[in-house]
């Protein structure tokens, strides 16, 4: 349990830090008005933010992978808190947008860098079989983090003043790396797979700097089509969230300030929801085979969605919500289980880099749906919603069909390769 715990718990820090920043610092320090061009600057600030991180991450975990050996992964993890720290410290002095949003391109690829190595732990330390546990763990994290960060910074920005904010965040991240710290401090990796010396390299090893982002489709098939599926998967979900106050001010006659209350407590159930629920996903992904979970999360995802495109009152709103969490629960725990399985375990780094294209990828694509929304509208006036909702149901379909055959059984054998393979 205290490598469980010490693998995961910096994802609170993590994720308290990525999503209150850009979610509530982000908008105070800026200044932002809704009815101003600084919204559209904002927008810009959080969408090169999320890409430049998106790219960044395989070429870090690529140099963790190479350098493990002889400075291991908590030294990348310290390189990527202090510059974190930079970034934060940056962005409370910052006074004029462009340097804020130099100060948020900063601290976005310095969380990317520290979330590298940090998602490399799991391979390294914990064992095929308690992997599910460790991705439910990670979940439950994320959440946590995002839910604390939310109510933590609710409160200390409530005066304007930003700098109080991003020093309790700086507080908490520091704090919970030395927690990392003493939890892993006598930590060994652990087994190599089959076929692979202990402290040997991979016949795949990266040699330039653009192989950091390489991957055979032939031989990594399985891991191409995980991310995927996982693009998909998230690319409904965020599409869903990214719109749902505009949806709830549309479809239930409420003024935006009245949406914007009944959508962020139908966000907080469903982020509580799925928080609650990461951790039997955990369990049942080490006992169960992950892919019928993926393809029952992708299905309960979808029911969600049709209550919301029927939904005429918040209850209906709220169960949608309820089935969207479970569903996400089931498939982003079964599924990130899958995607350390998938991984060699001497390029963890970098293939987990690269898996984060199902993560950031889908945020950064969800925003291009309001495009969707407003071109129905304009052939079907108020039908772009459900076009939202068609899409997202979609993306959920087809993330559920790349799932299947996705088990823990097939991520073994490609690890370990043809030998291990033939051996079972």
């Amino acid at each position: 349990m205290r490598i469980l715990i010490g693998t995961s718990v910096l994802w609170i820090a993590l994720s308290a830090i990525s999503d209150g920043v850009s979610t509530l610092v982000l908008p105070v320090r800026l200044g932002v008005d809704p009815d101003t061009p600084s919204a559209s600057f904002l927008g810009l600030v959080t969408f090169v933010g999320l890409i430049a991180a998106m790219l960044v991450q395989p070429l870090v975990g690529s140099f963790s992978d190479r350098l493990r050996p002889r400075v291991g992964r908590q030294a990348f993890l310290a390189a990527g808190v202090i510059l974190v720290l930079v970034g934060l410290v940056g962005l409370a002095f910052a006074d004029a947008p462009i340097t804020v949003g130099l100060a948020f391109l900063w601290l976005s690829i310095a969380l990317s860098v520290t979330q590298a190595p940090q998602q490399a732990l799991m391979p390294d330390l914990i064992p095929t079989e308690r992997r599910g546990m460790a991705a439910g763990l990670k979940g439950f994290a994320d959440l946590l983090g995002a839910m604390m960060g939310f109510a933590l910074l609710g409160a200390l920005l409530a005066g304007g003043d930003v700098r109080p904010a991003l020093l309790a965040l700086a507080v908490v991240i520091v704090a919970l790396f030395g927690v990392v710290i003493i939890l892993l401090r006598r930590a060994t990796s652990a087994a190599p797979p089959a076929g692979v010396p202990a402290g040997s390299s991979s016949a795949r090893a990266a040699a330039g700097l653009l192989d950091a982002y390489r991957l055979d489709l032939r031989q990594d098939a399985a891991f191409a089509r995980a991310v995927v599926a996982r693009f998909a998967f998230l690319l409904g979900t965020y599409g869903v969230g990214r719109f749902l106050v505009a949806f709830v001010a549309n479809r239930l006659r409420l003024d935006v300030g009245a949406a914007a209350e009944a959508a962020g407590g139908v966000l907080a159930v469903l982020a509580l929801v799925t928080a609650i629920g990461a951790l039997p996903a955990g369990f049942l992904s080490d006992r169960w085979p992950r892919s019928p979970l993926m393809v029952a999360g992708a299905g309960a995802s979808i029911v969600g969605v049709v209550a919301f495109a029927v939904a005429g009152e918040l209850t209906v709103v709220v169960l949608g919500g309820v089935l969207m969490a479970i569903g996400s629960a089931l498939f982003t725990v079964a599924n990130w289980a899958t995607l350390v399985d998938l991984a060699p375990g001497t390029e963890a780094g970098r293939y987990l880099g690269l898996a984060n294209i199902g993560t950031a990828g889908a945020a950064a694509v969800a925003g291009l749906l309001g495009l969707l929304i407003d071109a129905a509208n304009s052939l079907a006036p108020g039908s772009g919603f459900l076009a939202l909702f068609a899409a997202s149901a979609v993306a959920m379909a087809v993330s559920g069909g790349l799932a299947m055959g996705l088990d823990s059984r097939q991520a073994t054998a490609v690890v370990e390769g043809p030998q291990a393979a033939a051996q079972g």
